[in-house]
């Protein structure tokens, strides 16, 4: 493939990831994490997937990701971002913390629907999780990181004292099924845990974390 080729597809993925990511914000002293909190009334948490080019190499990706934080900071009734790749598939987005389901709907309107599909050739997928209860586990000090993510549905309790675990949801799916969303330092720590756990999760491999948001102000 020559330049002239090239050049299209290096122009759409700007345009694309710029759908999702804005301008750099300084990461040097960013705030700690949410304090921990042990009810959190009508919370809701979504994870966005959206399958990714196959020229939107990763790095090029979390650059954008990067980009984006000021917009993001800047949405209503957004109160953490977790940028993310899924572990096992071709797919980027994010795992939001929302003040309220309506919120959520508000921002993943038909209009982003519209906008992913038009982008991407494929449908966006949005999933919402009722938080029952969040925890703040350990607070970083650093924006960009090898996190991981867990997200583990059925019977089972997650440990609070268990090495690498930063932060826990948890969680009812749209099926009223329970379970957790956690975040953890490493994937080693994660992979670690659900060795021996009951359940088996879905992983998203988290590379930026937003939680210098307005409405977490």
């Amino acid at each position: 493939m020559n330049m002239i080729s090239i050049y299209p597809a290096l122009v759409l993925i700007s345009g694309l990831l710029s759908m999702t990511t804005l301008s750099a914000q300084n990461t040097q002293t960013p705030k700690p994490l949410l304090p921990a909190l042990d009810q959190t009334g009508e919370k809701w948490v979504t994870i966005t997937k959206v399958k990714r080019p196959w020229y939107a190499f990763r790095g090029a990706v979390i650059k954008k990701f990067i980009q984006s934080m000021p917009e993001y900071a800047a949405i209503p009734g957004l109160l953490f971002k977790a940028y993310a790749f899924t572990a096992h598939a071709p797919y980027f987005g994010g795992v939001y913390l929302w003040e309220d389901k309506v919120r959520a709907q508000n921002w993943f309107n038909p209009d982003w629907f519209t906008r992913v599909m038009k982008t991407y050739k494929k449908p966006g997928i949005v999933l919402y999780y009722k938080v029952n209860g969040v925890q703040t586990l350990q607070t970083l000090n650093k924006t960009q990181g090898n996190y991981y993510t867990s997200v583990s549905i059925g019977n089972h309790t997650m440990s609070n004292n268990t090495q690498g675990l930063l932060r826990i949801y948890q969680i009812e799916n749209e099926a009223g099924e329970s379970g957790y969303i956690c975040l953890w330092a490493t994937e080693k720590a994660a992979k670690t845990y659900f060795k021996t756990a009951q359940v088996q999760p879905e992983y998203f491999d988290t590379p930026v974390l937003l939680w210098e948001t307005k409405s977490a102000q």
